[in-house]
C-alpha cells in the first residue's frame, strides 16, 4: 500500500477513533473541519513537519535573472531619429523576403539603433526584490553585512553596525511606506489605468 493510500485509510480511522472513544463528547461546540485538522496535525507532527520542510526546500526557491534597462530620459533623441533617417529601408524591406522575415529585419535594426543610443544597463532581478526595495537600499545593505562581518570578528565594531543597522532599518521602513502610500494615492486619484 503507497503512503498516500495508507494516510487517507489512517485518517478515516482518526475520524472513527474519535467518534468511538467519546473524545469529542466532552466539548460543547460542534468541532469545524479546521479543528480536527488541528487535532490531526498534532497527532502527525513528524510527517507533516516532513511535509511543510520539503515544501519550503523546493517550492521558495529563490531566482535570479538578469535583464536590460533603459535610460530614456538621457537618450539624445536627435541622434537617435539621425541614425533612423539614414537606414538603407530598401535592404531592409528586401522583396525576397517573406513578411515574417520583414519583421525580423526591422526589429534587429530598430534594437541595434536602440542600443548605440540609448543608454542602458544589465540588472540582476530576484524574486524576493520588494517593489519597495530600491538600488541605494541594496547598496546600503552590502554595506550593512559588511559591518555586520566586521563586528562579529571584532566587538569594537560591534556598536558601529549596531547603529548602521537602525538606521538602514529606519530607512527601510519609510521606503516601504512611501511606495505603499504612493501606491495608494495612484489608486484613489486615476482609475484610467485599471480600464485601458
Amino acid at each position: 500500500m503507497d503512503k498516500k493510500a495508507a494516510i487517507s485509510v489512517d485518517a478515516g480511522e482518526w475520524v472513527l477513533f474519535l467518534n468511538a472513544s467519546n473524545i469529542l463528547s466532552n466539548i460543547d461546540e460542534p468541532m469545524n473541519k479546521i479543528e480536527l485538522l488541528k487535532l490531526e496535525v498534532i497527532r502527525r507532527k513528524p510527517l507533516v513537519v516532513g511535509i511543510v520542510e520539503t515544501w519550503l526546500s523546493s517550492e521558495n526557491d529563490i531566482s535570479q535573472y538578469k535583464r536590460q534597462i533603459y535610460d530614456y530620459k538621457n537618450t539624445d533623441w536627435e541622434v537617435f531619429r539621425h541614425k533612423l533617417s539614414l537606414a538603407d529601408w530598401a535592404s531592409i524591406f528586401n522583396e525576397k523576403l517573406d513578411l515574417s522575415d520583414k519583421v525580423k529585419a526591422w526589429t534587429n535594426f530598430i534594437l541595434r539603433v536602440v542600443e548605440e543610443c540609448i543608454p542602458h544597463k544589465r540588472i540582476s532581478v530576484s524574486s524576493r526584490d520588494s517593489p519597495w526595495f530600491n538600488n541605494d537600499l541594496k547598496h546600503l545593505l552590502k554595506i550593512r553585512d559588511k559591518k555586520y562581518h566586521k563586528a562579529k570578528k571584532n566587538d569594537k565594531y560591534r556598536k558601529q553596525y549596531e547603529e548602521f543597522a537602525w538606521e538602514f532599518e529606519k530607512l527601510c521602513d519609510t521606503a516601504k511606506k512611501q511606495y505603499y502610500e504612493k501606491q495608494s494615492t495612484e489608486l484613489n486619484t486615476s482609475s484610467k489605468k485599471w480600464w485601458t
